[in-house]
């Protein structure tokens, strides 16, 4: 099957849900100084490297409020991709 030409993800809204969730729980728990575990579960397989680098730099509010959301834009990017098919 072809692409359609009418394959553009941004204009769907639902791309943003995951990512906004993901954004909401990291700030939720660094306010409300809660254990990371959690957050890290749901980045695998990319949280592996940012347990690394929030170990290594601290600050694991910016290195999973970030890439973890970024993760999860790119994946939902990605679910979006597969539907289209």
């Amino acid at each position: 099957m072809r692409r359609s030409p009418a394959f553009n993800p941004f204009n769907n809204p639902f791309i943003y849900v995951l990512p906004f969730l993901h954004l909401m729980g990291c700030i939720a728990t660094a306010v409300l100084d809660l254990a990371w575990m959690p957050v890290v579960m749901s980045d695998f397989p990319a949280s592996a490297l940012l347990m690394g680098l929030a170990w290594r730099f601290g600050y694991p509010l910016f290195w999973f409020g970030v890439f973890g959301t970024l993760w999860w834009y790119l994946l939902s990017i990605f679910f979006f991709w597969l539907w289209q098919y």
